[in-house]
């Protein structure tokens, strides 16, 4: 059962994160696409693409912090029922 638990999440890690990752940052780019000219001007590129690369860190922090804690207690449920 520990297989299969580990086997989610590395497929999370592996196969959902990058996608989730590329979809956020393109939808960020695109935002950031439609501003206006004076948007531009007043504002840093590198400041625009710190913000983008803290959101993507940002996400993989959230994804990979709920899908630990979700495997914790999936983990010690099964570990009580086994106890039990």
């Amino acid at each position: 059962m520990i297989g299969v638990t580990f086997r989610f999440y590395d497929y999370i890690v592996l196969k959902l994160l990058p996608n989730l990752r590329r979809d956020i940052q393109q939808q960020m780019l695109m935002y950031l696409e439609g501003h206006s000219y004076t948007y531009f001007q007043n504002n840093f590129a590198g400041s625009l693409s710190n913000k983008v690369t803290d959101m993507m860190r940002g996400i993989s922090e959230i994804v990979l912090m709920s899908t630990d804690t979700f495997l914790a207690s999936f983990l010690g449920v099964m570990g009580a029922m086994i106890t039990m």
